[in-house]
């Protein structure tokens, strides 16, 4: 997907490159990745890809929160971990170990 970025909307993958890193070394090491309004400064997130394709497909998991009701911390120390917990029940019950 990063290579389809890097050759289809090469300024857009420049501008993003670094958030993209970032994102990528905090799936690695928790699991998920956060955006707290980088694209829209209202809005924060988290997300959770599968580790695995499903038929093919790239499979991630997100949630979206108006940052105005979010507590400090709460997506990292609350709903990215129990996303994260989700996700790998659904790989289990798909046989996705």
């Amino acid at each position: 997907m990063l290579n389809q970025m890097k050759v289809k909307e090469p300024e857009m993958h420049r501008k993003y490159r670094p958030q993209i890193d970032k994102a990528l070394e905090d799936i690695r090491g928790r699991g998920f990745c956060v955006s707290l309004g980088e694209i829209r400064r209202e809005v924060h997130a988290v997300g959770v890809p599968m580790r695995r394709t499903v038929d093919g497909e790239v499979v991630a998991f997100n949630c979206t929160v108006p940052a105005f009701i979010l507590k400090k911390g709460q997506l990292e120390d609350d709903i990215g971990p129990r996303l994260v917990a989700m996700v790998r029940n659904i790989e289990a019950s798909l046989g996705m170990h």
